[in-house]
């Protein structure tokens, strides 16, 4: 759960499982094969790179690993913290972020050798890093959100949960691809291949931090958009996917391309990179609170006709965010000590797991009545009213 409360186990009535049990990565789908196929062979190409690495400057490899791993845990706490009615299955993330870490920066380094000949051939030298990175990079990454999504669409049913696998996917990638550029740094620098790296590592961590991870953020809300908006038409649900897969394409475009509108001084090249930057954070804020709202009117027509005994429409207020859930608990603890506060956000995670299961099950079915079981049997243990602060 997005609150991150403690996914306390709930007692259950006998026999009876609080979340639906759906496998990950079914063995019978064909995206599990081409995922699993392509990972294993660009996993077995990136050992033999990070051999060679090794051997050649083990100070830059243990620096841009360590930074690496810094990125991944601060951006992974911030995008587990996106979805705010379901925390995604750590499996799916995990394999998100295996796709962006290993196979889509093996593949696009010669992806990239070709394309960028190709343009250098026609007189597009000085454009190529700004075409080439952006198409081959964004196809190779949105390939595996499209796989993850597909392997386990048990999991994916809302545009939100594409956004947050396309997140864990661009952070695969761009903590791979600093790691690439800070050895680099350490077999450049003729001093120390220690300074080169932190010099490297610090300039690539500073200068477009989660560049990669709102890129491919947007193109995975599209694609979701396209595999779990059943109301909507074909046609819109492609334009959708596409649409956010262009302007992704567009936001990384305009990253790498050359500076024609600025000076070329140091002054010139801070303000374009600063802009550019500005206009990826709030594109992503925009596909962000969209694909937000969406998901508040997923939960308020999934729990709408349910009866007060299971949520309130005071329970429901508070559950549309992670401030009005906190607040509530805050006013329990007043009333009831730290003990009801507790109790009240088992409640809270049962109703959203609740609002989960109803999002892909008929009410009144097994699963949902007995996580309607668990809602009864927490509530009756609450000694105070549930009160929402105004």
């Amino acid at each position: 759960m997005t609150d991150h409360l403690r996914n306390v186990p709930v007692v259950l009535p006998t026999g009876a499982p609080a979340r639906r049990r759906r496998g990950l990565f079914p063995h019978y789908q064909w995206a599990t094969w081409l995922y699993w196929v392509c990972l294993v062979v660009t996993g077995f190409s990136m050992l033999l790179t990070a051999r060679q690495d090794a051997l050649l400057t083990p100070e830059g490899l243990g620096i841009g690993v360590l930074l690496a791993a810094l990125v991944t845990l601060l951006l992974t706490a911030i995008i587990r913290r996106l979805d705010l009615f379901e925390d995604e299955p750590g499996p799916l993330l995990l394999a998100a972020y295996a796709w962006g870490f290993v196979a889509a920066p093996t593949i696009v380094v010669v992806a990239n050798d070709h394309l960028i000949s190709a343009l250098e051939r026609v007189g597009l030298a000085s454009w190529s890093a700004a075409l080439a990175g952006p198409t081959d990079e964004e196809l190779i990454k949105v390939l595996g959100v499209v796989l993850v999504l597909y392997a386990g669409r048990a999991h994916v049913t809302r545009p939100l949960n594409g956004l947050v696998y396309g997140a864990m996917v661009g952070l695969g990638f761009e903590v791979s691809e600093n790691i690439s550029y800070i050895v680099q740094g350490a077999i450049m620098d003729p001093n120390s291949d220690a300074v080169g790296a932190l010099q490297v590592g610090l300039s690539r961590v500073l200068v477009g931090f989660g560049a990669h991870v709102m890129f491919s953020a947007i193109a995975g809300f599209g694609v979701a958009y396209a595999l779990t908006a059943f109301r909507i038409s074909v046609a819109r649900r492609i334009g959708v996917a596409l649409g956010a897969y262009l302007l992704a394409w567009a936001l990384h475009f305009a990253w790498n391309a050359p500076e024609i509108f600025l000076s070329s001084s140091e002054a010139g090249v801070f303000a374009s990179v600063f802009l550019k930057y500005v206009v990826l954070i709030l594109a992503f804020v925009l596909v962000f609170r969209y694909a937000r709202s969406i998901d508040h009117h997923w939960f308020e027509t999934v729990l709408a006709d349910q009866p007060a005994d299971v949520v309130t429409p005071g329970e429901m207020e508070a559950l549309r965010s992670v401030h009005a859930r906190r607040a509530v608990r805050k006013a329990a603890r007043r009333a009831g000590g730290a003990a009801e506060s507790r109790r009240l956000a088992d409640l809270q995670e049962a109703q959203l797991r609740l609002a989960t299961l109803l999002g892909i099950y008929p009410d009144g079915s097994p699963p949902v009545e007995v996580q309607k079981q668990v809602v009864h049997e927490i509530r009756s243990r609450l000694t105070v009213p549930v009160e929402v602060p105004a």
